[in-house]
């Protein structure tokens, strides 16, 4: 408790010392007061698309303490997450897509695992999030080489003022997870700004070799020649350590599971990750048109994996062993695009967007196991948005070209060695005013999309994967109500034909409904979310729910917002074994389990000046459950952990 004391008192403080006002500097009384400082800057430069829908972090999953950008999108509607613990590489699936086929971009630019696919969210520091896009379902395969299911833009706080700025964040969790981050600004003037931020997190483990650390450091350099030329230069190093303990050992007995001395299946295994990205991003604004924006971004991702292992397995009916094994892949990539805006009409207009990618990969690595590795890719975009009055249509798709090198892969006489395709799509919406507090948008979209997406054959299974070289036809429909600023709802259809080119894998469907809605009173709000999905792996019916109260107190010099978050999930028909040593699941061994998943969250947080509070006490009625086989879905709380959580 007087640690807890201490730490209040000390974050009270900080308000004072590190998050300073927005007022003038006194050193720039050359200016008028009436030109605001960032004159020079380029509005939303870092956004993928002008048509997604954009949400900010700080206001809506800061009260409920969310620790990962995994735990910030499984509140989202449509998100399933695969959790392997707090410090795992906890999986984002989208409506029944696997995590390899969702996009991760930080400011525009893809973050994702070129060698294993997917994306290790221990890369992003919660602290550096400001928004969050989210790219429409249909016209994601856009923007990256494995977003055919979802892009998600991560857009970091990029704060330009003419006092420095600064943020320190502090997080408190058991088994000994501490979690703090510190971030500075300075600007040098109008036109120069440089940030530095570093992240420390570390956890002890809640099972024998579950612990965790992690080291980021990030640095930027703004350039803003004028208000019609900017320049950002990044550089972003993780240094990640986790025990890879394969999950528990399977019992019978579910009080023994929960226990946290319950056996593990792996006591050796871990990873050393260094990851090094660094990019330079050129945005132009050459047209009179203020929409109309040129942006030129090259950028690398450098990655070196240590694996090592002592222990054997048993899989599948027989004992496997991963044997230890250094990775090291780079990638260099080039992405320009253009984007022209006519306005033909006081009330429509034309958006035009063209550009290119460019991907270079180069790997290190031993053994057989990687397939579908791409080793260049190329590829040309175009898309064009019609907006008249309340009409928008939107025609869109991309031409790649790619070169593999999957020599080392047994079964590489099957792969489909096109080197070429065309993915296309195509969506529209239209929006129907009854007065100024009530509107429905309807809405619907298609697409074509073939994406060749990395993948591993993992020793100790049953036959290959078969998401190589795939083609799906995507299509939804759905709708928008919203009433005022009272209540929201929106709800879709949608529908993914899978076709398989190799391994007699036969036509597949996966259909599914994704409802979310918003009720907002004077003080009590509530977010409500359900997903709806007819597939084998994930669950059938998740429902997710966030309700607070929320309050000004005295002189509205607080802020402040107390509530629980809820989630419930049936269990899927089969559960997949995970190996960690290779970031896959065991396609063949699927487990017969019938858990489902429930879990109640209650959380307290206070924004007083420029400090936030939370207190959060997770799962508080110590329910147990899992959303990926032998890996418990989270740690057990209870109302006698007096604080689970402390920010």
């Amino acid at each position: 408790m007087r640690i807890l004391l201490s730490l209040i008192i000390f974050i009270s403080f900080c308000q004072y010392s590190f998050s300073q006002s927005f007022k003038q500097d006194s050193a720039l009384k050359k200016y008028s007061n009436k030109i605001p400082f960032d004159t020079n800057k380029i509005k939303d430069a870092t956004l993928l698309s002008k048509s997604s829908d954009v949400f900010r972090y700080d206001s809506l999953y800061i009260w409920n303490d969310k620790r990962t950008l995994s735990e910030i999108m499984n509140e989202r509607s449509g998100y399933f997450i695969n959790d392997f613990g707090l410090g795992g590489r906890n999986l984002i699936n989208y409506n029944g897509y696997s995590s390899k086929e969702v996009g991760i971009f930080r400011d525009g630019i893809q973050v994702n695992d070129i060698l294993f696919g997917g994306f290790d969210v221990q890369n992003i520091s919660v602290n550096e999030i400001d928004k969050i896009e989210e790219v429409s379902n249909v016209s994601s395969f856009l923007y990256g080489m494995t977003s055919n299911a979802k892009s998600i833009n991560v857009i970091t706080k990029d704060v330009f003022q003419s006092k420095p700025f600064s943020q320190f964040r502090y997080s408190q969790d058991r088994y000994n997870s501490l979690f703090a981050d510190v971030v500075f600004n300075l600007p040098f003037s109008r036109k120069v700004s440089w940030m530095a931020g570093a992240t420390k997190h570390s956890i002890d483990g809640r099972y024998v070799n579950s612990e965790f650390d992690v080291w980021n450091a990030r640095t930027r350099l703004d350039y803003f020649f004028s208000p019609k030329l900017n320049l950002k230069l990044n550089f972003y190093y993780d240094n990640i350590k986790r025990g890879l303990n394969e999950g528990l050992v399977n019992s019978g007995n579910e009080t023994a599971m929960a226990e946290n001395t319950a056996p593990v299946v792996n006591t050796s295994s871990n990873e050393n990750v260094e990851n090094f990205f660094y990019n330079a991003t050129l945005t132009g604004r050459f047209f009179k048109d203020k929409n109309s924006l040129t942006k030129l971004m090259l950028y690398s991702n450098n990655t070196i994996r240590w694996y090592d292992n002592k222990d054997t397995l048993i899989i599948g009916g027989y004992r496997f062993y991963s044997p230890p094994a250094n990775y090291h892949y780079t990638q260099y990539a080039a992405d320009l695009k253009q984007n022209v805006n006519f306005n033909f009409s006081r009330k429509g207009n034309l958006d035009f967007l063209i550009g290119g990618n460019a991907y270079i990969n180069y790997y290190n690595y031993s053994g057989y196991n990687f397939f579908n590795v791409i080793d260049n890719e190329y590829t040309f975009l175009f898309k064009a948005d019609l907006n008249y009055d309340n009409f928008f249509l939107s025609g869109f798709g991309n031409f790649n070209y790619l070169n593999k090198d999957n020599s080392q892969f047994v079964f590489i006489d099957d792969i489909d060695k096109t080197p070429s395709y065309f993915n296309f799509g195509a969506e529209s919406s239209y929006k129907f005013i009854f007065n100024r507090k009530i509107d429905l948008k309807l809405f619907c979209g298609i697409n074509n999309v073939r994406k060749e997406i990395p993948d591993i054959y993992v020793p100790g299974s049953n036959g290959g994967s078969p998401a190589n070289g795939n083609i799906r036809t995507y299509y939804e429909a759905g709708f928008e109500f919203k009433l005022n600023e009272i209540f929201n709802l929106k709800s879709y259809y949608f529908n993914s034909e899978n076709s398989f080119s190799y391994l007699n894998y036969e036509k597949n469907s996966t259909e599914g409904i994704n409802t979310s809605a918003g009720i907002f009173t004077k003080y009590v709000n509530a977010y409500l979310n359900y997903n709806y999905l007819n597939s084998f792996i994930y669950p059938q019916n998740f429902l997710k729910a966030d309700i607070f109260y929320h309050n000004f107190l005295f002189n509205k010099k607080l802020d402040l917002k107390t509530g629980f978050n809820i989630k419930y999930f049936s269990s899927p028909d089969n559960f997949y074994l995970y190996s960690q040593s290779y970031y896959s699941f065991y396609r063949e061994v699927p487990i017969d389990l019938n858990v489902n998943g429930f879990q109640i969250d209650y959380f307290i947080g206070a924004r007083i000046g420029h400090a936030n509070i939370n207190l959060t006490i997770a799962n508080i009625f110590n329910t147990f459950y899992y959303d990926t086989y032998l890996y418990p879905a989270d740690n057990l709380g209870g109302l006698l952990n007096a604080i689970s959580r402390f920010t």
